[in-house]
């Protein structure tokens, strides 16, 4: 069938109303010759915006979609304005001729216009198949409605044509349920014919659970009075699972904590607050892909706060922002979306390096907020270095770390806005949530199946992290106070002076643990890593894995080779305890049924947007930008719009701390910084390993309007 739902344009324009019963005839006929089908069922859905209380240019129309219809052989009109819902009621009041962007009228529209279809071709149009009932849906579990109104929360394993496999939340799976209707691509309900749950599966209880667990890597240790002044890094950027199996899945590749060094005089419990972002995903990444992201992790105290980029923080409210003010955008050359910073779609196995150095561009103040707690003069800058990008993108604003001190006095002074960094920080892979099943075989014996997890190949083995280096502060900090001052800009060479490589030795660990949800941290066991994998420094400078060929084979990704960890393990005593020992496929007896589960691709869903305040009076309008709205499609999916700013009048700056005078000066200061600095500058070493340099997704590169190529910079306003 044919389905023709339109008009506003006809409808607001009174000569193309009175044209268009004719209009709707020609192009019934000219579709059915175009697709050679004479008696193709043709559905037109009547514009019921505005309900029942439409304007009367809508009536007329809506009379003139009647008569068009019904002069047509097979075609029906199909009446839709009573699901026309009122905009207080619905997400975009502003957009009528949206339907107010409300889910609802869309959805019994869609009903609606499949209904007609049926009474225009069944037989039995007396008794039509029934619309589906209204889903849930929370991450990956779903309400399958049967016949019979039962309803399982559910998450999809397996489909075939007539029969699909669930798992229930408490880990129980059930196999072979009949279908009726069921849409693989969106993957939207069920109607099983049974009038009762489904039967549990016939082979062992197959229960769900995850991989979960830390990676740690230790490197040299370095005079912590003398290195305060930040770090960099290179870390390996690949896909960790080859399916993105859905947002419970929370994993940080290679990344570290920076703390402020604390006065040893004071108590520092319960002062927990540090840049800890890195390459990853996250369960409130809302456009994921199975390429990472990378955030920049600020952590006011106590996650009081928290900031992962420009306009990005905790929570969603901008009345109560949390965050999302405290980045300042530096770049006049990349983006920054709020969900991240995307690379390339299918890296796997470059090298993305990124650091953090405190510079010098706004003063030190008495007090924040008019209230008598300092704020330091240290700006955090995060550089980074990639193959189509180096350099520094952004920086958290000193009040950032030195707000929350208003409620917590003796904590005045501690943070990263005054006092150097810890220069030995810890190294880690944080990983939540890789999906796994488990049975037990006739004897008894626990097996378990894990979703296919990779690691890059470099070379003949894993390299996944190098060259990391801590800083002293002064050569920088003095350089740049130089060229505030005097004009004269730092060279290349001055970001590497006093500073060293913090080197590997060979030693770290994994504590990854298989297990059902629901258990029990003494029911947590480990995998037995040392089977498969050997920790290697390849020198100094890199840090990675030399594996096991009888367990760890060579893998395609995308146009890449890549190492597969083993999938299948069967529980075995060890010590006073037990351990995950892999085995192979052949070693796993059937009666587990594990060789039929699946580990499906998360289905896309419609994601929440990330939106900007509209307020005429809100920092984002007033003074507002000098160029926009421009859109650009990114390589995970989604469309971010931008507009540019004057550096000084971006939101975050708006919003700060700053006087008046405080932000000209720094304005000053950043279009120095843009006059010298290019994208092809080296601030981070290069690296000495022999792996290529990763890539930011290239449409997050922007170039500035003509005439201000310099102190204006790209700010996102909304992403979807």
């Amino acid at each position: 069938a044919f389905v023709w739902m339109q008009g506003w344009n006809d409808m607001i324009d009174p000569a193309a109303t009175q044209e268009y019963a004719d209009n709707l005839n020609h192009l019934i006929k000219d579709v059915r010759e175009a697709f050679g089908q004479p008696d193709l069922p043709f559905v037109v859905g009547e514009l019921g915006n505005g309900g029942t209380d439409g304007r009367q240019a809508m009536q007329t129309f809506r009379t003139e979609q009647r008569k068009g219809t019904q002069g047509a052989k097979n075609s029906i009109f199909v009446e839709t304005h009573q699901f026309a819902r009122a905009p207080h009621d619905s997400p975009n009041p502003s957009h009528g001729n949206h339907w107010y962007g409300n889910a609802e009228s869309y959805f019994l529209i869609g009903e609606a216009l499949a209904q007609g279809y049926l009474n225009l071709t069944r037989s039995d149009s007396k008794a039509p198949l029934s619309p589906p009932k209204v889903i849930s849906s929370t991450d990956n579990y779903r309400i399958f409605v049967s016949e019979d109104g039962a309803r399982i929360e559910a998450e999809l394993i397996e489909f075939t044509n007539d029969q699909v496999t669930l798992r229930r939340r408490d880990g129980k799976v059930f196999s072979q349920v009949p279908l009726i209707r069921f849409d693989p691509s969106t993957q939207a309900y069920l109607r099983s014919t049974q009038k009762s749950e489904p039967k549990e599966a016939s082979s062992s209880e197959i229960k769900s659970g995850e991989v979960a667990g830390y990676g740690n890597i230790r490197t040299s240790r370095v005079d912590v009075e003398k290195y305060g002044g930040g770090f960099s890094l290179y870390s390996a950027v690949w896909p960790l699972v080859e399916t993105y199996p859905g947002n419970r899945y929370q994993t940080g590749l290679l990344h570290t904590w920076m703390f402020a060094k604390y006065d040893p005089e004071i108590e520092t419990s319960g002062m927990y607050s540090c840049i800890e972002g890195g390459l990853g995903w996250w369960r409130d990444t809302r456009f994921a892909t199975e390429t990472p992201k990378f955030i920049m992790g600020g952590v006011a105290l106590k996650f009081s706060e928290w900031a992962n980029g420009p306009g990005a923080g905790k929570g969603r409210s901008w009345e109560n922002p949390k965050g999302k003010y405290a980045i300042a955008q530096l770049s006049s050359r990349v983006l920054w979306p709020p969900d991240g910073l995307n690379l390339k779609q299918g890296t796997s196995g470059e090298l993305f390096g990124y650091g953090y150095r405190p510079l010098p561009l706004v003063e030190a103040k008495e007090t924040t907020y008019g209230h008598p707690v300092p704020t330091g003069d240290q700006c955090w800058t995060l550089f980074i270095n990639t193959e189509n990008v180096k350099g520094p993108l952004t920086f958290f604003l000193p009040e950032f770390f030195s707000r929350p001190s208003i409620e917590e006095r003796k904590m005045a002074g501690q943070f990263l806005d005054t006092g150097p960094s810890k220069p030995n920080r810890p190294l880690s892979m944080e990983t939540q949530h890789i999906p796994a099943f488990f049975a037990q075989d006739n004897k008894g014996h626990l097996y378990s199946r894990v979703a296919t997890v990779l690691y890059p190949k470099t070379g003949e083995d894993t390299v996944l992290a190098h060259q990391v280096i801590a800083y002293e502060k002064g050569p920088l900090w003095i350089a740049m106070e130089n060229w505030f001052k005097h004009g004269e800009a730092p060279s290349e060479s001055v970001f590497a002076h006093n500073s060293k490589v913090q080197s590997f030795d060979g030693n770290g660990g994994s504590n990854w643990s298989i297990y059902p949800h629901g258990a029990k941290k003494e029911e947590r066991y480990r995998i037995n890593w040392d089977l498969f994998m050997k920790k290697k420094a390849f020198d100094e400078e890199s840090f990675g894995y030399k594996w096991n060929e009888d367990y760890v084979s060579e893998y395609p990704y995308l146009d890449r080779t890549t190492y597969k960890l083993p999938e299948y393990y069967r529980l075995e005593p060890f010590r006073k305890n037990k351990i995950w020992v892999p085995v192979s496929a052949d070693d796993v007896p059937a009666e587990t049924g594990l060789h039929a589960v699946k580990f499906p691709k998360a289905g896309k869903r419609i994601m929440e947007p990330y939106l900007t305040p509209e307020e005429a009076d809100s920092v984002w309008k007033s003074p507002g930008p000098i160029s926009g709205p421009h859109t650009v499609n990114l390589g995970d999916g989604s469309k971010v719009t931008y507009h540019w700013y004057r550096f000084a009048d971006q939101p975050s700056i708006q919003r700060s701390a700053l006087s008046p005078d405080e932000r000209e000066e720094l304005q000053r200061r950043v279009e120095l910084m843009h006059r010298e600095w290019t994208l092809e500058q080296s601030f981070i070493p290069e690296p000495t390993v022999d792996a290529p340099l990763a890539m930011l997704d290239p449409a997050l590169i922007v170039q500035p309007p003509r005439g201000y190529e310099f102190g204006y910079v790209p700010i996102v306003t909304r992403q979807e």
